[in-house]
């Protein structure tokens, strides 16, 4: 059966949209990717940090959301790659390294002890995800992935420009 014409205008349709969209979000992303690239020093090493961090959570999520097969492994060593870096992030945003192209807002070093206190509660809940991997049971590894990522985004809606 040859498809119809109507079905190939759809599909025409569809590309035209698709396309245009596309094309806006690399766009958008452009920017972003070039601060990272002119980084240097301690704001490129909290950036490349971040995007190990970012890593870890997406790959998790997908085992988490059932997209990937539950690689109890993988989610041991991210949680632990987490905690690691978790303990670092406070050295990684000292006095005076808020300057362009870092995306931390003034509130780090305003309200440093919040701050500190969410780094903390990471490496906690990074542990916490750590352990429920051992479990090899998707029940607590969602339940901690949860925990992790609800300390990501605290972190994140106070202390990081939007994007």
């Amino acid at each position: 059966m040859r498809p119809s014409i109507s079905h190939a205008v759809q599909a025409l349709a569809a590309g035209a949209f698709i396309a245009p969209a596309l094309m806006v979000l690399l766009l958008a992303a452009a920017p972003r990717a070039q601060a990272h690239e002119s980084a240097t020093g301690v704001v490129k090493e909290r950036m490349e940090a971040m995007k190990d961090l970012g890593r870890a959570m997406k790959e998790m999520g997908a085992m988490v959301k059932g997209q990937a097969p539950l690689a109890a492994d993988r989610i041991q060593a991210n949680g632990r790659m987490i905690a690691e870096h978790a303990a670092r992030i406070p050295a990684l945003f000292p006095a005076g390294s808020g300057h362009a192209p870092s995306e931390a807002l003034p509130a780090v070093w305003t309200d440093r002890a919040r701050f500190e206190g969410l780094a903390a509660d990471l490496g906690t809940a990074a542990r916490a995800l750590e352990a429920a991997a051992a479990t090899g049971q998707k029940g607590p590894v969602a339940k901690a992935f949860r925990g992790t990522g609800q300390v990501c985004g605290a972190c994140h809606d106070g202390f990081r420009q939007k994007k």
